[in-house]
């Protein structure tokens, strides 16, 4: 097994080779990067797929959810906003951005919350009246009085993010704080090094029961957003040892995450279990990021549906979660009759409808591109990138 050329000299032009890879150099573009954020994002939406059957198992007439059914969905949860976090962290550093001044941190967090908080505000306010009015088709029962919930509903958008309408939006409100903090701990590296930066920010996702802001999950993932910044300083050195064995890596952490289902409770009861279960967390990462390196070698179909599902995975997290929930309540009836073929349903038409809603509809418009892709008003919005093989 060859690992793929980081160097354009190395970079064999033949009918498989991605044509952008073929054009660019590594500083431009991180080959497995691509391909790993759409392994997190098809998790996503596969593992969205598997919770909603294992709902409607708790809500059946025997109240009971098959065994495997429990264990995919946790198997399923277990790597996916690690990776997410780690593989922003890795981009941040890969852009070689400066923030060593109050313009440039002024500059950044502007650029940040026009990419993610006016979609966060703008999908949360989009879909209040929606979920009020099919309320009885939602998970989560708003209150009955409009104004109740109204109230409730903006206290959650502002302070309580994983009490968000759009409950996946979540992942936005905690995002943005984390590039918010990114700086910090940035000065922080460069002062004492990345270990020592990374032992500071073990130590702080160790605070619980802090709800508001979503503060002690935002400190959990902290910890791997760095892991993705730090290890990027030696990206090359690291995944070269990885390529060396990267089955043993992968089927390692496979290993370790049925072991922490089979072994750990849900939450962490002490402080053993903690350290053990970030260990897992953070081993599953590196075992999605080797998988990612080694289909972007192979470059075969799988690895250019997900370098496409990467490559959008803004428009699939925010769109597919609506296709998906509208999806729910139209097959309500097949998913007791036919619930393998609702699986597929829920699972597949969520990852693609978005692409084409994307690029042919959303980005056409300069308000919708600013409103729901987080574009700048100041510039006409473009078509979002493609895929390579398209």
């Amino acid at each position: 097994m060859h690992a793929i050329p980081t160097e354009l000299s190395d970079i064999k032009k033949n009918r498989n080779s991605r044509p952008d890879l073929a054009r660019a150099s590594a500083r431009e573009r991180i080959p497995e990067a691509n391909i790993a954020r759409g392994v997190a994002m098809s998790i996503v939406i596969i593992g969205h797929a598997v919770s909603i059957v294992r709902h409607n198992m708790v809500h059946s007439a025997t109240g009971e959810v098959h065994g495997l059914i429990e264990f995919t969905y946790r198997f399923l949860f277990i790597p996916t906003i690690p990776l997410f976090v780690f593989l922003t962290g890795l981009i941040l550093a890969h852009t070689q951005i400066q923030i060593k001044s109050p313009a440039q941190f002024y500059a950044f967090v502007a650029k940040k919350a026009q990419r993610i908080l006016v979609p966060y505000f703008s999908y949360s306010l989009l879909v209040l009246f929606p979920k009020f009015i099919l309320r009885d088709f939602v998970y989560h029962q708003p209150d009955e009085q409009i104004s109740a919930f109204l109230l409730s509903s903006l206290q959650a958008i502002f302070l309580y993010p994983t009490h968000n309408p759009m409950g996946v939006l979540w992942f936005l409100h905690t995002l943005f704080f984390l590039y918010l903090l990114a700086p910090i701990f940035m000065w922080m590296t460069d002062r004492v090094g990345g270990l020592i930066t990374l032992l500071v920010i073990l130590s702080l996702s160790f605070v619980q029961e802090i709800e508001i802001l979503n503060t002690e999950e935002l400190l959990n993932y902290l910890f791997y957003f760095h892991c993705g910044y730090v290890f990027h300083a030696n990206r090359r050195v690291y995944v070269a040892k990885l390529m060396k064995l990267p089955f043993l890596w992968i089927s390692l952490s496979i290993a370790l995450m049925c072991a922490s289902i089979a072994f750990l409770p849900d939450e962490p009861d002490n402080v053993l279990n903690h350290i053990i279960r970030t260990c897992v967390r953070l081993t599953s990462v590196i075992g999605a990021y080797t998988f990612a390196r080694v289909l972007a070698e192979k470059w075969n179909f799988i690895a250019r549906q997900l370098d496409l599902f990467g490559s959008h995975s803004y428009d699939i997290y925010l769109n597919g979660h609506l296709i998906q929930v509208s999806l729910r309540m139209l097959t309500l009836g097949l998913m007791i009759t036919h619930p393998i073929l609702t699986w597929f349903i829920l699972a597949f038409v969520p990852l693609y409808v978005p692409i084409p809603l994307s690029r042919y509809i959303l980005s056409r418009n300069r308000l919708s591109a600013t409103l729901l892709q987080g574009a700048s008003w100041t510039r006409r919005p473009e078509p979002m990138p493609q895929s390579p093989s398209a």
